[in-house]
């Protein structure tokens, strides 16, 4: 298993752990698990089309790019809404505002996919699976081949966690949900030094283990 630490507003390493038995369970292959159910793909992103993303001069360009239609959003299920989530090419500016307040707000605002997700019954909860699901996956590569084909994904765990923990959304998770995700974390840091879920959420953390 490997180690990992990360600074907020630049160093990222890339950490992972054990593979979820899930997969088996559902008869699926690592990679579908990995991926989750794509309903929706965006046309721009820095990762698949570097060179169109430069293009769009300002942020507000950007986002708008990575809008959604609302017919689109009414037909998507919740996992499909969190995997848009996972892939919003935005997501990674969840780290660059002063509060957790001023992030999830400015973060509603720019992603269709979180905003369709918070008037979903059980919407969050489809955001934990999808974190979970993701760090038990790249548990099972190694650095080379995670740095190699999964760099975008990797830095997703970062973001996801420092989405869930948001007060809001984690608390609306049901509270096995809570202690699953926490898990997850402290597994994937291998402890709780760097594990900024149990660093906001210390009091579920504490209860959980008494």
């Amino acid at each position: 298993m490997k180690k990992g630490c990360w600074l907020v507003l630049g160093l990222f390493l890339v950490v992972s752990l054990a593979f979820s038995v899930s997969a088996q369970e559902k008869n699926l292959s690592k990679g579908e698990v990995f991926e989750g159910i794509k309903e929706f793909e965006y046309q721009v992103s820095p990762e698949k089309n570097p060179e169109q993303w430069e293009e769009l001069n300002t942020f507000s360009q950007k986002v708008e790019a990575c809008r959604i239609p609302e017919e689109v959003l009414n037909r998507m299920s919740n996992q499909g809404l969190a995997e848009a989530v996972s892939d919003f090419p935005l997501l990674g500016n969840i780290l660059v505002y002063d509060t957790m307040e001023n992030c999830y707000k400015s973060l509603l605002l720019q992603c269709d996919a979180l905003r369709a997700l918070t008037n979903r019954k059980e919407g969050m909860e489809a955001l934990a699976d999808k974190y979970i699901r993701l760090i038990h996956y790249l548990g099972v590569e190694s650095d080379e081949r995670i740095n190699e084909n999964y760099p975008s994904q990797s830095l997703s765990v970062l973001f996801l966690e420092e989405l869930i923990s948001n007060p809001e959304v984690f608390g609306s998770l049901k509270e096995e949900t809570q202690y699953k995700v926490l898990n997850a974390s402290v597994s994937f840091y291998e402890g709780t030094e760097n594990s900024i879920l149990v660093f906001r959420q210390r009091e579920t953390y504490e209860k959980m283990i008494a």
